[in-house]
């Protein structure tokens, strides 16, 4: 099973689909990170044996990918127990969740883990974590956990990055943001910034996230990793997975969705360039209902 897409509700009066990608704003340098090298991540929400996803890892790995990633949800599986199977059957490939609710668990509980699974994957465990996805609520209530308001989450993010940096210091955190408020606190936080930005967001969208992570970072900003999860490759969407989109694969294109890539090999390459020139975006993941579609790309970018 595939969950949603990992996204925050826009909500906010500023996003607008105004500016084509290849305009820039006004008085503003945007990008930043032109020189960070590509690598490509792959999202498994099969629930499947060891030994199957162990193949998984090894021929994700031959293509040239270098993390495998797993969704926090109730019906996918554990991240921890299946980024262990992953660097156990791999040699190079990096491996976490994408992302954890910190509802969820205390933090406590992540560091333990994390501080083990740094351990275990010889340092290749990267931990990233969010305030809870759209039914987030809903699996923490069934882990007789409290969700808590947006406010009560940021604070429980705070003191789990404090206890990771505690017990697994060179540990790498992801934190999933998009609002400015979240932005903020990643910019202080995070080692990488996924941006969960809504199915339909433009390149405007990511241009303005780009932005106020830059401005609330000041001069860290070079130094964050900046993500994006594509939510489709190439011209075949499942239904399972447009039915987060809230449209169709035509309306994703209309709306010039930064979270759908299509084309050649060489045009989604190309595109992929420019992002990473004009915004800065280099570390690139997908569900591996996309793998394939998605490993060609991989071929002409990953480590460039």
């Amino acid at each position: 099973m595939h969950p949603a897409p990992l996204y925050e509700a826009a909500g906010d009066p500023g996003w607008s689909r105004v500016s084509p990608e290849v305009a820039a704003l006004p008085g503003r340098q945007t990008g930043g990170m032109t020189h960070r090298r590509f690598r490509f991540g792959v999202v498994v929400g099969e629930r499947e044996s060891a030994g199957a996803l162990a193949e998984r890892a090894r021929r994700l790995e031959n293509q040239g990918f270098a993390t495998v990633l797993f969704p926090d949800t109730a019906y996918t599986l554990s991240p921890a127990l299946a980024a262990a199977v992953v660097a156990t059957a791999s040699g190079a490939l990096h491996c976490g969740p994408h992302v954890l609710s910190v509802a969820n668990r205390t933090p406590g509980l992540v560091a333990s883990e994390t501080a083990t699974l740094a351990t275990l994957t010889g340092g290749r465990y990267e931990l990233g974590l969010g305030t809870g996805r759209p039914g987030a609520a809903a699996e923490a209530a069934a882990l007789d956990m409290p969700f808590g308001p947006v406010g009560q989450r940021i604070a429980q993010l705070r003191a789990t990055v404090a206890a990771v940096r505690e017990r697994a210091g060179g540990t790498r955190v992801m934190v999933a943001a998009a609002g400015p408020r979240m932005l903020g606190v990643a910019a202080q936080l995070a080692d990488i910034v996924t941006f969960g930005l809504p199915p339909t967001a433009g390149p405007d969208e990511l241009e303005l996230a780009v932005n106020t992570l830059r401005d609330a970072a000041g001069s860290q900003f070079d130094t964050i990793e900046l993500a994006q999860n594509l939510v489709v490759v190439g011209d075949d969407a499942p239904p399972a997975i447009l039915r987060h989109t809230g449209t169709d694969l035509a309306g994703l294109r209309a709306a010039g969705s930064v979270a759908e890539l299509h084309g050649t090999p060489a045009e989604m390459a190309d595109l992929l360039r420019r992002r990473r020139d004009r915004y800065g975006v280099s570390y690139v993941s997908t569900s591996s209902l996309f793998a394939e579609q998605l490993a060609p790309v991989v071929e002409l970018l990953a480590g460039t």
